[in-house]
C-alpha cells in the first residue's frame, strides 16, 4: 500500500497500517502525526517549517518529537556506533549513526525520545532547511512495539520488517 498525504494547517492523523505499505508524508504548517505500524513498511517524511510529530508507541518504544524553526539536526554517520542525544530547550540534535547501533537519549524539557531498537536496523536521515526527514530501513530489522494503557484495557504488539 502506497499513501501520499498532504496536510492542511491544523491536523491530527491517526494511521493504522496493514501488511505491505509505503507512507510518504508532506506536511503543512502545523501538524500532529500519530503512527501505529504493522508488518512491512517504509516511512518517508517531508516536513515544512512548523510541525509537531508525535509517534507514541508501546512499552518498548515511545517517540515524541516537537519541532520548530529553532530545530537543528546534525548528522554524522559511521559503520559501528552508539547514539547519544542531549537536548536543549530549542532542540539541537547531534546524531552519530552506523550500521549496527544502540540509541541512548537524554532529553530536555520539550523533547522526550525513547527508542528501543531491535537487531538489524539502519536509519538514514537527510535534512534540509525546511526539514526533510527520510527514514530508510535496512534489509533485516525488527522493531517491537508493545503498548498498554495504565488500566490494561488495550494491548497492541507491533513488529516492523522491511525487505529490500
Amino acid at each position: 500500500m502506497d499513501m501520499d498525504l498532504v496536510y492542511s494547517k491544523w491536523l491530527k492523523l491517526d494511521l493504522v497500517y496493514s501488511k505491505w505499505f509505503k507512507l510518504d508524508l508532506v506536511h503543512s504548517k502545523w501538524f500532529k502525526l500519530d503512527l501505529v505500524y504493522s508488518k512491512w513498511f517504509k516511512l518517508d517524511l517531508v516536513h515544512s517549517k512548523w510541525f509537531k510529530l508525535d509517534l507514541v508507541y508501546s512499552k518498548w518504544f515511545k517517540l515524541d518529537l516537537v519541532y520548530s524553526k529553532w530545530l537543528k539536526l546534525d548528522l554524522v554517520y559511521s559503520k559501528w556506533f552508539k547514539l547519544d542525544l542531549v537536548h536543549s530547550k530549542w532542540f539541537k540534535l547531534d546524531l552519530v549513526y552506523s550500521k549496527w547501533f544502540k540509541l541512548d537519549l537524554v532529553h530536555s524539557k520539550w523533547f522526550k525520545l525513547d527508542l528501543v531498537y531491535s537487531k538489524w536496523l539502519k536509519l538514514d536521515l537527510v535534512h534540509s532547511k525546511w526539514f526533510k526527514l527520510d527514514l530508510v530501513y535496512s534489509k533485516w530489522f525488527k522493531l517491537d512495539l508493545v503498548s498498554s494503557g495504565s488500566n490494561g484495557t488495550w494491548w497492541t504488539q507491533m513488529c516492523g520488517y522491511l525487505l529490500t
